[in-house]
């Protein structure tokens, strides 16, 4: 028994149809060198203008916390019930802003590469996860700052140390996830980046990273209904790891949950989406269901056939037979086919030079 081959395909594919999924995760791990590569040259190139360049990636978050530990550790101390509060506000601060990276750079990934987008065809995940990768790589030196940090205020490495890379692990699939939901969104509706700084200010300050949620909220339920909020989960998951802080099993499988939650969700939406990147939001043209058939008489004389009593022969031909498609403004469309296969007779009719038959 046979089993019939596909037909030929000649490198083409159909339009507008979302492509398989292992087939996408196949391209997009393809890419994989532009993913790693690009973050890098970028990262090496952002403050190469600077006297001190690199080193700010290192200075940034320094001064961040020198900032917010003057502010709410000497000015206005806020540190009750803390012990070590440089290392409960340093932990709390980088855990925090990691995140948040990842949120807002993939927030823009689609909106900043529109001209990549409408040139090339691959993956568009490749551009939240690129950014992803890159913020990754930033946070080595916040990393090493951070063991600094705690490690000089007399906190020993523990066996609790040997979670680090599953909760850096966790925290990444998190922020990944929300980046390509974010992503979509903002390609959809512009005004989320402009409001994404409030909603991560108002995070900020309910999560914990500048006092200690317990020390303030004596209800267990209450602190449960923290778990809700995903930064505060990894904030104290960092510290429960790095310091021994306090945490229960609800922050813990909070931590699992919202990374699995999260990458599942926030790629499935972003790959909802995948036709629609690049495309203007203004509709060009509008092509449904054309249809164009002509008429095909004989060739015999018309007198012969009229003393004959016979009608003249005719034959219907379907030139286009259901065509649908849109164009947005900005896009090109080239039409592929065989000769006689209805190429100038489908332009034709979209422009107005040939009347359809139906559509």
């Amino acid at each position: 028994m046979t089993t019939p081959t596909e037909p030929s395909t000649d490198g083409l594919f159909p339009i507008g149809r979302p492509t398989p999924l292992g087939i996408y995760l196949r391209d997009l791990w393809a890419r994989r060198d532009y993913i790693v590569r690009v973050p890098l040259n970028d990262l090496r190139s952002q403050n190469a203008h600077t006297l001190l360049g690199g080193a700010w990636l290192v200075l940034n978050p320094l001064l961040q916390v020198g900032v917010y530990f003057l502010v709410f550790g000497v000015i206005m101390p806020i540190d009750r019930g803390v012990d070590s509060y440089l290392v409960f506000l340093t932990l709390g601060v980088f855990a925090f802003h990691y995140s948040q990276r990842i949120i807002s750079d993939g927030a823009r990934s689609m909106v900043s590469s529109m001209g990549l987008i409408r040139t090339l065809r691959f993956p568009r995940a490749t551009l939240p996860l690129s950014n992803s990768v890159g913020q990754a790589v930033a946070f080595g030196p916040v990393f090493a700052v951070m063991l600094v940090v705690v490690v000089a205020h007399g906190n020993a490495p523990t066996a609790r140390w040997l979670l680090l890379p599953v909760l850096f692990a966790l925290q990444s699939m998190f922020s990944l996830g929300a980046s390509f939901a974010a992503a979509r969104f903002n390609h959809l509706y512009r005004d989320l980046e402009n409001l994404l700084p409030f909603v991560f200010r108002l995070l900020f300050y309910v999560s914990g990273v500048l006092y200690s949620v317990d020390h303030y909220v004596d209800d267990a339920l209450l602190r449960g209904l923290f778990a809700l909020n995903p930064m505060y989960v990894y904030v104290t998951a960092w510290r429960w790891v790095m310091v021994g802080g306090p945490a229960t099993v609800v922050e813990a499988a909070a931590a699992v949950a919202w990374a699995l939650v999260a990458l599942v969700a926030g790629f499935a939406v972003f790959r909802a989406g995948e036709q629609t990147y690049g495309r203007m939001t203004a509709l060009a043209l509008r092509c449904v269901g054309a249809e164009v058939t002509y008429t095909i008489r004989s060739h015999r004389p018309l007198i012969r056939d009229l003393l004959r009593g016979q009608r003249p022969a005719a034959q219907q031909v379907h030139a286009v037979r259901g065509v649908t498609f849109d164009v947005h403004v900005g896009e090109s469309v080239g039409v592929v086919g065989p000769n006689g296969s209805g190429k100038t007779t489908l332009l034709q009719a979209t422009t107005g030079l040939l009347a359809v038959s139906a559509g």
